[in-house]
């Protein structure tokens, strides 16, 4: 992009290698370069994750059978091994945590059981990410990883080896005490595992598949790394295929830094993009600095303007994932700060309490700096007229007053994509109104060629009309063909997210005031338009609804309801603490006019 100072990787050509002996940079086998930047900001946290370490202790090792492993293969179920593999992962973090909270000894021995449970592990790749070269879905469906280094650097495997370092680099005088075998296994299997496939391949999500897993690798690669590679050839080789795949993530954003992936992979894209630049940053003793790029900012600041409903923790859910997010608000306050983004850091104050202290699941290294600052105040979020528009993207926030609107244009062919152009969310007050629903639990189908079939990626359940019949097709050239924002007012002409000869004009244009949403809609052909909406609506007039605490009135046509019970998918009850969405259908000779108002007593 234009406006970036210099690319990541120009910092390295440019960085002498004596540049990474300062002694802020120690790299032996004593403590490292991490060494004195992780505490407890506060007691509470200190208290709170030896608790969380109490409650590991209190629960057996979660087994991994080669049938559960099976299972993705057979059914199309991933929940039932990636979750098991995943409380394996995070329980090695919150006994490491407690470690460092001042309970070594009665840790350590569990800690042991888990690192070796780990360590047997055939492979740390979860079932729908097991392939083999070149590059498909593996024909066994176990993985092979026995006969050879694996072929690829996965997410999980990446992650595994990024735990494996801090708990090395905290914990390594403890273990070394019980034998020296357990660090040397940790470190033969992170260089087997990921370090040599890493240096010898370039993988696909670091060339074709440019996306989310790109900087979330680099991530936890380059802090393994840091802590881990001793030899300085293989380091450096390391840092600067890190640098390299970071520039080609950034590389692969539009100049308004719109994230496409949504605000929910939002975290792993950018935000693991920001955790490697603060690694970059420290171990070249500020030299490699991004934080001052224009896109840069932009890039961070795209979480905070798709923000509903701070102290709710509602946010506009296009592409895949929840309305709900609870990102770790010390880390975007520093992010704020680190960008010099006043937006970033009101909303990190302004957002809803997540469960203390903040350990997520992934992303330890963010966990670790996080624990050791204060949590940012709270203040009342602005809620102040405003718009933001992403115009490569197509996508636009606006608020006024009490009322929020999400609404995007864009292609059939975006990261994490859902069949969705021309479609919208309204809130007020923090409650959904006209609602996206997100996306349900993963499954085999979520991302192979039958990931339309799914209710949730299909426009019929979105807030779109059925054209003829039809819904919109998947594809980069299926797209808006016009997006444009005036004022109050955003227009999306998107005749062409159908199949050709559907219709010839599909125009939609909303309008925002601080008393409501007037949504026109006009289209050349017999339409049945779709609404979305999270609370049951209700009859209240000839074409008039009650929805929560607003009435949505259509101008003509004949208008039914419907449930859509989704009890049963635990990423969608959780996303919207209710067991059914509702869908009106309104039957059109092609037009349109939907008016949403506050209730009055």
């Amino acid at each position: 992009p234009s406006d970036m100072i210099q690319s990541i990787y120009q910092y390295w050509q440019v960085t002498d290698m004596t540049l990474f002996n300062n002694p802020f940079f120690v790299r032996s086998d004593d403590m490292g370069l991490y060494s004195g930047k992780f505490g407890f900001y506060s007691e509470q946290d200190r208290l709170d994750v030896l608790r969380l370490a109490d409650e590991v202790m209190q629960t057996e090792i979660p087994p991994l059978y080669a049938t559960t492993y099976l299972n993705f293969a057979r059914t199309g179920d991933r929940r039932s091994y990636d979750r098991p593999m995943g409380t394996r992962r995070h329980n090695v973090e919150k006994l490491l945590l407690g470690i460092m909270a001042g309970e070594k000894e009665k840790y350590t021995d569990r800690l042991i059981d888990y690192i070796w449970a780990i360590c047997e592990e055939t492979s740390w790749v979860i079932p729908a990410h097991n392939i083999s070269l070149p590059y498909v879905l593996h024909k066994n469906p176990l993985p092979d990883a026995f006969a050879c280094d694996p072929p690829e650097v996965e997410l999980f495997g990446a992650d595994t080896a990024s735990i494996f370092a801090f708990v090395i680099l905290f914990a390594g005088d403890l273990l070394d005490a019980v034998t020296p075998v357990i660090r040397e296994r940790m470190l033969y299997e992170i260089d087997r595992r990921v370090f040599r496939p890493f240096l010898d391949h370039e993988m696909r999500w670091s060339t074709k598949y440019v996306n989310n897993w790109t900087p979330w690798i680099v991530s936890s690669v380059l802090n393994a790394a840091i802590i881990c590679e001793k030899d300085e050839y293989r380091f450096f080789s390391i840092c600067s295929r890190c640098m390299t795949y970071l520039d080609r993530l950034v590389a692969s954003f539009t100049d308004d830094g719109a994230c496409s992936e949504g605000p929910s992979y939002w975290n792993a894209a950018v935000g693991a993009v920001f955790d490697s630049a603060e690694s970059l940053y420290e171990i070249s003793d500020g030299k490699v600095d991004v934080f001052s790029a224009p896109m840069f900012k932009r890039m961070c600041e795209y979480y905070a303007d798709l923000c509903v409903s701070p102290e709710n923790n509602l946010f506009v859910n296009f592409a895949d994932g929840p309305t709900r997010l609870f990102h770790d608000r010390r880390f975007l306050a520093r992010m704020g700060r680190r960008v010099g983004s006043e937006k970033l850091i009101s909303l990190a104050a302004s957002l809803g309490s997540e469960p203390q202290p903040a350990v997520e699941r992934f992303f330890l290294v963010r966990t670790l700096r996080s624990l050791s600052e204060p949590l940012p105040v709270q203040v009342p979020f602005d809620y102040r007229r405003e718009t933001n528009v992403y115009g490569d993207l197509q996508v636009c926030t606006m608020r006024r007053g009490k009322f929020f609107l999400g609404i995007k244009g864009g292609t059939n062919g975006e990261q994490h994509n859902h069949n969705d152009i021309g479609s919208l969310a309204l809130y007020f007050d923090g409650d959904a109104i006209l609602c996206d629903p997100g996306v349900g639990a993963y499954r085999r189908e979520t991302f192979n060629s039958q990931r339309y079939t799914i209710w949730t990626m299909q426009s019929s359940y979105h807030n779109l009309p059925e054209i003829n019949g039809q819904m919109q097709l998947p594809g980069r050239e299926y797209r808006a063909d016009l997006f444009a924002v005036e004022n109050d007012s955003v227009t999306v002409s998107y005749p062409h997210a159908y199949t050709a000869g559907t219709c010839e004009k599909a125009l939609r244009t909303v309008t925002l005031t601080e008393n409501g949403a007037e949504i026109s809609d006009e289209v050349d052909a017999h339409a049945v338009f779709c609404f979305m909406t999270k609370t049951e609506p209700v009859r209240i007039g000839d074409r008039t609804y009650s929805v929560g605490d607003c009435t949505v009135t259509f101008s003509g046509g004949d208008v039914v309801s419907e449930k859509i019970d989704i009890a049963d998918d635990a990423s969608l009850f959780r996303s919207w603490k209710t067991p059914a969405l509702y869908r009106i259908r309104v039957a059109t000779d092609g037009r349109l006019t939907t008016i949403v108002r506050v209730k009055m007593d």
